[in-house]
């Protein structure tokens, strides 16, 4: 990630207008002024990347849908939604790429993704 990641994040999670200031920061690269002092989850966030060894965003976590098979039903209503992201995500990711929002999108997710995603009928059996 690059060095001022962690202060650009404490910078939106302290304004008084989060959505705000994310939607500007995104568009235009303004970051918020003020104190960037408040409490906030970066430095557990950026704890939790490094132990998982996640470095940069997006990242892409495969799921064993055999576990999720295999779950108690209650769990995975629980997770259903997170199961449709698996159709959604890529396609909000690619638009944001097609309208110039965000240049980390790369051809090779989407197609990982797709390959995953292919036959639902073969990996959703148990979901609810």
């Amino acid at each position: 990630m690059h060095p001022q990641a962690a202060a650009k994040s404490r910078a939106v999670w302290c304004a008084p207008d989060r959505a705000k200031a994310w939607g500007e920061i995104m568009h235009s690269g303004a970051v918020p002024t003020g104190p960037a002092d408040c409490a906030n989850p970066i430095d557990d966030i950026a704890v939790f990347a490094r132990q998982h060894r996640i470095n940069g965003t997006p990242t892409i976590v495969l799921a064993d849908v055999t576990t999720i098979a295999e779950a108690p039903r209650e769990m995975n209503t629980a997770g259903f939604g997170e199961a449709i992201s698996l159709f959604t995500a890529p396609a909000d990711w690619y638009l944001s790429f097609l309208l110039g929002l965000d240049h980390t999108f790369h051809p090779a997710s989407m197609d990982m993704l797709k390959a995953a995603a292919a036959t639902p009928p073969d990996w959703s059996a148990g979901i609810a």
